[in-house]
């Protein structure tokens, strides 16, 4: 009589189981540890919040089951007088019959409880994977680098482009300025390109640096205000002057040229 009963929990307990975690076999439950019997750390472990409310949760789901098991319990109760009359094989079996029922319906029961936590603590679980707003700041700093990091690094960057575009002034064949907010360096080689090509230009302190710099290595520096302030907006440095301004900078470069005798 007990075996369909005692069959039907174990099925019910390996398929709450393996729903749960999967398949899973290990022996590490046998093996002794004692820190799971020390009574200071079970007392903690007992008043944590966490515990509180696992308990409030077990309670709660006891009461319900019991109580549903106990209605069904109580209606079979009535049946006891009719029951009463059958013979002993006959009582044997009805009673098997509402034991199975009886088991059904708390296991039921109980599945429904154990669907809701399975979504509850997934749901728990993949929420702690989320990370805070905080935390995806601290990723995204870490991903594209601090920004005072990120800063020094281009200042750095600014520097040494400073200084390599400083080293071509002496190589210019010209300054052209406006002559204190603007200068900038144009070089002409023919024989590598088809164009003058700005090699260096800056406002304010690096004009000045570039004309200091020229006038330090007998560079000229031509005056020509229009031309300076459109060769510095229109063209970047190593790159050749556009051909709307081919006419003035040959004039420049002409003049240059006289004064070198070229």
């Amino acid at each position: 009589m007990v075996i369909p009963l005692s069959v039907a929990v174990a099925i019910a307990g390996i398929i709450a189981a393996v729903a749960q975690f999967g398949f899973l076999f290990t022996t590490k439950s046998l093996v002794p540890d004692f820190k799971k019997i020390d009574p200071i750390k079970g007392t903690k472990n007992l008043f944590s919040m966490k515990k509180v409310i696992e308990g409030v949760k077990i309670t709660f789901k006891s009461h319900i089951t019991l109580g549903v098991g106990f209605i069904f319990f109580f209606l079979f109760i009535e049946e006891l007088p009719t029951v009463a009359l059958f013979g002993l094989h006959d009582q044997l079996e009805w009673l098997k019959d509402k034991m199975i029922i009886l088991a059904f319906v708390m296991l039921l029961v109980i599945f429904v409880f154990a669907l809701i936590d399975i979504v509850i603590v997934r749901k728990q679980y993949f929420d702690g994977l989320k990370m805070t707003k905080q935390e995806i700041k601290d990723e995204m700093k870490n991903m594209e680098g601090d920004p005072l990091i990120k800063s020094k690094i281009k200042q750095k960057q600014m520097e040494i482009s400073r200084q390599r575009m400083m080293s071509e002034v002496p190589n210019a064949d010209v300054i052209i300025t406006n002559p204190t907010h603007y200068a900038v360096a144009i070089k002409y080689d023919e024989e590598k390109t088809r164009a003058p090509v700005v090699v260096a230009k800056g406002m304010d302190h690096i004009a000045q640096q570039i004309k200091k710099i020229a006038r330090e290595n007998d560079v000229h520096i031509v005056q020509n205000p229009p031309l300076a302030r459109s060769l510095y907006s229109e063209v970047e440095i190593e790159k050749p002057i556009p051909e709307a301004l081919f006419g003035a900078v040959a004039e420049v470069l002409a003049y240059v040229y006289k004064m070198n005798k070229k």
